[in-house]
């Protein structure tokens, strides 16, 4: 290849990759400051709400006492907790799927901009490999010309691998969603039906919902989002918050992670093949071998 037409080529990757590593850069800044005054928020309407509860216990100088105190401990300022007597657990609820909606679109943007660093990575290998293709007596030439380029290529790589680590940060909504049957209390179904979007296409769920009792517990609750699966699938805000619950455990807790892979292996067996992947520097797949089937001591021997 023409070593002009290939710094040229050079030249327009690494300004396509520069302005996707500054906009990745400030987007992780701007939205993780937001994403944080979002859990300040929530944690603040969820201490509101348990500390008006609590001040029906409480005699004024205890429950004056039990503010100041949450001021200190944790910076959750509630004033409004003095001024009030009730405030709905749903006014919570209101909030958090308001926030839910918000945080979906911050991560699905996050993981977009990621895509484009790994869309960078794969530019940047055709580029190397069409370096790696010149004969020597052209690289002995240019090379000189080309330094630079290599050199910011080299850093751009690095600057990517760097960014392909940062994570947003994370918030998990259920326990907002728990509050609701705090200290063993339920909500009726009714409730329940007008914070959610109930299916109405499917006639074996709305003859779970009408089989419902009218007082709803939290496991009760989470049976029917969950496994049940009563929401409307275009928008089932509760069980989406739920599986980000137990995706993040996942994967935090290496305990809780093989405890999902041993169910899988339970529920499934071979019947969900899983593969092993190799990647190359560039992140770019080159091998893909199908794990061998586990194998399960029985009675009479090796199945």
């Amino acid at each position: 290849m023409n070593a002009f037409r290939l710094k040229n080529q050079i030249n327009e990757f690494l300004q396509e990759a520069k302005q996707r590593i500054q906009t990745f850069i400030e987007f992780v800044e701007d939205e993780n400051e937001e994403l944080w005054l979002m859990f300040e928020t929530l944690n603040e309407k969820a201490m509101l709400h348990m500390a008006v509860e609590c001040k029906k216990e409480m005699s004024p100088e205890k429950f004056e006492q039990f503010i100041s105190d949450l001021e200190q401990q944790y910076r959750i300022y509630i004033s409004q907790a003095r001024k009030l007597d009730k405030y709905s657990k749903f006014n919570l609820i209101v909030e958090v799927k308001q926030a839910w909606k918000r945080y979906k679109e911050i991560h699905r943007t996050f993981d977009y901009l990621q895509r484009l660093l790994k869309n960078s990575l794969t530019k940047m290998k055709v580029i190397v490999t069409k370096i790696d293709n010149l004969d020597n007596n052209t690289i002995i030439k240019y090379y000189s010309y080309l330094k630079d380029s290599l050199d910011e290529i080299d850093k751009v790589y690095d600057r990517i691998m760097k960014l392909l680590t940062y994570r947003l940060f994370e918030i998990d909504f259920v326990p907002y969603i728990d509050l609701m049957f705090a200290g063993n209390t339920t909500i009726t179904k009714n409730e329940m039906l007008s914070i959610i979007t109930p299916d109405h296409c499917f006639e074996s769920k709305q003859e779970y919902i009408r089989s419902l009792p009218d007082e709803i517990d939290r496991d009760t609750f989470h049976c029917a989002i969950f496994v049940e699966k009563i929401e409307d699938i275009d928008n089932d805000v509760f069980a989406e918050m739920m599986f980000d619950s137990i995706m993040q455990k996942r994967e935090r807790d290496e305990e809780v992670r093989k405890q999902m892979d041993e169910m899988i292996d339970e529920i499934f067996g071979d019947k969900l093949p899983t593969y092993q992947v190799t990647y190359d520097e560039y992140l770019q797949p080159i091998e893909i071998k199908r794990n061998p089937p586990k194998l399960k001591v029985i009675e009479g021997g090796i199945q």
